[in-house]
């Protein structure tokens, strides 16, 4: 994981420079409740053996990016432009040709100021270097027998050094496979061709690099010629179909080392297609959709609440939270007395509090995503039982938020003293299994049949094949933990 840059500002603030979350911004004073919780700076701390050079096919462990972890910012662009013949048909249409207009508005708008172009078709051509895209609309390009995606996704994670964007029909055969090398790897063994085995591994290796990476498509005017890629009863591979056709799916593959940078693009594709009344479909493949809670950067003194879990009203006290040297901010509690004017306190310790929560990432509008991962809220001791929820609660100033509520009862040598412990509470995070699939109308087993066109041959299967690819190395080799806050016991 890239290296967390840390700072203070003179209030003593703690920093996460790659969220730019900001955690407290003043000391706490003290509060009528008893919670000493720290919230680092560096919350996320990833369990990941990858290096930054490492991808799926090297025979070494990596981890699909944490969202937090996409921070490289870049001026750069490289475009690969799918020549292959199927794509003259969408170049008389007046849509193509503005969106090619409007691909260099699109990438200055997320701060990209640097083209290059590179055509592929059979092999991927020579770079041009680019100050527009609209000359590309010309039928007389797109002259190539087939589309390596395979081989544009392979310089894309070789040269790793910015955006990219793969304009394509995205059309994968699965009636041509390649043949599996002794490694068992389609990555490794995939030659040319459009087999969709190895471009998800193609893709999920581009993502093991350190990449973001989406897939937009819109329907555009098509005239064809089209060549049957998964023949039928009644058709072969390669043979031309004549129109007329229906609005055709034209797909923009985007990857970029920055979330921020890629989902911005996205957005922009995906307002041009709303623009000229265009259906389209955005799908966010990596890092996904995070279904998680962190501390509000922005979080007030006067904002500490008690927990709302009956069991944990009565309990320690917090007496403050002060930044430390390490780039944290601690939370100091204290402990309350076992026994006070002779009465006895409760059996079973407890300590409670609730804190303002917002999402680790926020999620896209409009945009589905390929994986989900979710949030276990865990302590780094089992001893101690853990009770944890986020709900709503009208704050100091009557203004609606989410809560996370932290409930904790000791048992045993901890129900005793706490003096000088320190407790973690941490995220765990696990992939499950999406409910979402938008492309299902957009994806058909069999191009036989002009009317078919309105949707893409084999995307089905693609997609699934990709999310399989990725979601197998959130594995428990790879575990991903990370930190949303410390609790230190004065001692």
């Amino acid at each position: 994981m890239a290296r967390q840059e840390k700072r203070t500002d003179q209030s003593g603030s703690c920093w996460r420079e790659n969220l730019r979350v900001k955690f407290v911004h003043a000391m706490l004073a003290t509060v009528a409740l008893g919670v000493v919780a720290t919230v680092p700076v560096s919350l996320f701390a990833q369990t990941d053996t990858r290096t930054a050079d490492v991808g799926v096919d090297s025979g070494l462990p990596w981890q699909a990016p944490l969202p937090w972890a996409l921070s490289r910012s870049t001026n750069r662009a490289r475009v690969y432009l799918d020549t292959s013949m199927s794509m003259r048909g969408f170049v008389k249409a007046n849509e193509f040709g503005q969106l090619l207009e409007n691909l260099k508005y699109v990438l200055v708008g997320a701060d990209i100021n640097r083209f290059e172009l590179a055509e592929v078709a059979e092999n991927v051509g020579s770079l041009q270097k680019a100050a527009q895209f609209k000359d590309f609309a010309n039928p007389r390009l797109y002259d190539g027998r087939e589309t390596n995606l395979k081989a544009a996704l392979g310089d894309a994670t070789k040269w790793n050094a910015g955006e990219i964007l793969v304009l394509t029909d995205g059309i994968v055969s699965l009636s041509k496979p390649e043949n599996l090398g002794p490694s068992g790897s389609s990555a490794l063994s995939c030659g040319a061709g459009s087999d969709a085995a190895c471009i998800a591994a193609s893709v999920a290796e581009y993502v093991g690099h350190g990449n973001g990476f989406w897939i937009i498509g819109m329907r555009l005017p098509y005239t064809g010629p089209y060549y049957v890629e998964e023949p039928g009863p009644g058709c072969h591979r390669g043979q031309v179909l004549k129109g007329p056709f229906p609005l055709h799916p034209f797909y923009v593959w985007v990857g970029s080392p920055s979330l921020s940078q890629g989902r911005k693009v996205v957005k922009a594709l995906l307002d041009f297609a709303s623009a000229r009344k265009l259906a389209a479909v955005a799908i966010e493949a990596a890092p996904g959709r995070w279904n998680g809670w962190e501390v509000d950067p922005d979080v007030r003194p006067e904002e500490l609440m008690p927990s709302d879990n009956a069991a944990c009203v009565h309990g320690d006290l917090v007496s403050k939270v002060e930044h430390s040297g390490g780039g944290t901010c601690r939370v100091t509690v204290s402990q309350h007395p076992t026994e006070v004017w002779g009465f006895k306190a409760s059996p079973k310790p407890t300590l409670g509090f609730a804190l303002p929560a917002v999402d680790v990432v926020e999620p896209t509008s409009g945009v589905s995503s390929l994986i989900n991962v979710e949030q276990q809220i865990v302590l780094n001791d089992p001893s101690v039982r853990l009770m944890s929820k986020v709900h709503d609660v009208n704050d100091h100033s009557s203004v609606r938020r989410h809560y996370l509520d932290i409930c904790l009862q000791y048992e045993g040598d901890l129900s005793r003293s706490r003096a000088g412990r320190s407790l973690l509470v941490n995220s765990f995070w696990h992939v499950a299994r999406s409910s979402e699939e938008p492309w299902t109308g957009w994806s058909t087993d069999t191009d036989c049949d002009p009317k078919s066109l309105d949707r893409t041959v084999n995307l089905d299967m693609f997609l699934r094949l990709l999310r399989e690819e990725l979601a197998s190395h959130y594995s428990p080799q790879s575990r991903t933990e990370t930190e949303i806050l410390t609790i230190q016991y004065a001692k």
